[in-house]
């Protein structure tokens, strides 16, 4: 079995950032990015149900914040810029946000489906053990999992952390993704203000991702933590209901929900990721320690490279 440098458990903005940045100090490095799903992104999630595209995660970054990833991003021309309602210069892409992850994806060693459940201490390093029974040998890893399932796998791997890492816990979110009957007038596209229980609504096709008309409406954590776990449909006619009092008069022609379990850390650790006491090598980060949004997770990957190398 090849040993590795460093073993990722993520395919999000952070884990697919921290290998970007591990390559480019040291492109000799072996480095591998076991993702739970079959996509990746995470958050970073585009969904093309025809006619329609809707990105239903992440629908901007703060370019200011963003740096030199924004002008990577930029080369690629397929990134607008925007001023948000309050008053923030934000950019997107025109190819859907996953696009953002493609991208930084591109030559990595990426496993998908492929979920780790324990890590066992070895020598000089660490074994990762997948749910298929698949393990890998790495001198490093690196845990990008949103923290409450990151935790888990300390727990199952007997590993202690700080009893405050349980408290980085996430408000979830549900997501409607309506194709409507005929473009509303507007020229932005984050429609402001927006009552509750909806959080925010954004236009995919002002925002260049959709060719036809298409809404992306998020309701808020008190809203979706109330109906997440209830019967689809009904939560369903629940937020339709909801969006028709704010917006009698937008014809909706279909409707899906989605749903994020993880969508938005209450608190933010006070480290930008976390070194696991008494595990060397073993790193954890991502929004909740980064902070919330693109930028945050940029932030943690490059503050958790820092910490592996």
């Amino acid at each position: 079995m090849e040993r590795l440098d460093l073993i990722i458990i993520g395919a999000g903005m952070t884990g697919l950032a921290a290998a970007r940045i591990a390559l480019d100090r040291a492109p000799d490095l072996k480095i591998l990015i076991l993702e739970k799903s079959a996509g990746l992104g995470g958050r970073l999630a585009t969904r093309r149900s025809p006619p329609a595209v809707f990105d239903h995660g992440a629908q901007s970054y703060p370019v200011s914040s963003c740096g030199p990833w924004h002008e990577i991003w930029k080369r690629s021309g397929r990134i607008d810029e925007w001023t948000d309602s309050n008053g923030v210069k934000v950019g997107s892409s025109r190819a859907g946000m996953t696009d953002l992850a493609k991208h930084l994806a591109q030559g990595l060693d990426i496993q998908k489906s492929m979920k780790a459940v324990q890590l066992k201490r070895q020598p000089t390093g660490w074994s990762v053990i997948c749910e298929t029974g698949e393990h890998w040998e790495s001198q490093r890893v690196l845990i990008t999992a949103p923290a409450p399932q990151g935790l888990a796998l300390l727990e199952a791997s007997q590993i202690p952390f700080p009893p405050g890492l349980a408290g980085l816990i996430y408000d979830p979110a549900l997501v409607l993704l309506l194709g409507l009957e005929r473009s509303p007038q507007g020229n932005d596209p984050f429609l402001d203000p927006v009552h509750p229980p909806i959080l925010s609504v954004t236009d995919q096709e002002l925002k260049k991702v959709s060719g036809t008309p298409a809404w992306t409406v998020v309701f808020d954590p008190e809203f979706s933590a109330k109906y997440f776990e209830a019967d689809e449909t009904e939560v369903k006619r629940l937020a339709l209901e909801a969006f028709r009092n704010q917006f009698p008069s937008i014809p909706v022609r279909d409707a899906q929900l989605k749903k994020w379990r993880y969508s938005r850390p209450r608190q933010i650790w006070s480290e930008a990721a976390h070194a696991v006491q008494g595990s060397p090598g073993l790193v954890l980060a991502g929004d909740a320690f980064g902070g919330n949004g693109i930028d945050g997770a940029l932030l943690s990957a490059k503050t958790s490279v820092s910490l592996l190398f």
